[in-house]
């Protein structure tokens, strides 16, 4: 049976999912999402590459935190403020992916449910897990 912190854990590897989705999302062989952004200018390239890199990058460090130091988390402190953190980025994502959903269910009707899916664990689900382990619960229900 998994406590809490085994959950905070796991949902904290899948973040790990981010980088190969967001590659493959990109490629020729996926959506092609690189191929329909056009920028006019070498130094707007160069904008949208380090974006591209801080939308991956970023997300899927604090996930890794999360699942390194679950114990903290769970403890309270600033870790615990740390997966809130998570928590709200993800809820908020989870809602765009919402208002892509209806879009995507014609075509990507895979790939929407997986990012729905993911999304939901990594945003609400995880909330849910840190509301159940403050009230002393040590396994989720």
């Amino acid at each position: 049976m998994f406590d809490s912190n085994d959950v905070v854990r796991l949902i904290g590897l899948t973040h790990l999912f981010q980088p190969p989705v967001t590659l493959f999302l990109a490629s020729p062989k996926g959506l092609n999402l690189r191929r329909k952004i056009h920028t006019n200018t070498f130094d707007a390239e160069l904008v949208l590459e380090n974006m591209g890199f801080a939308s991956v990058f970023l997300p899927t460090s604090l996930g890794i935190l999360l699942a390194v130091y679950a114990d903290e988390v769970l403890a309270g402190g600033s870790a615990r403020a740390h997966a809130w953190l998570v928590v709200g980025f993800w809820t908020w994502r989870l809602a765009r992916q919402l208002r892509l959903h209806s879009v995507w269910m014609r075509e990507r009707r895979a790939w929407s449910i997986f990012l729905f899916t993911v999304f939901f664990v990594q945003g609400p689900v995880l909330g849910g897990t840190l509301l159940y382990a403050a009230h002393g619960n040590d396994s989720p229900p």
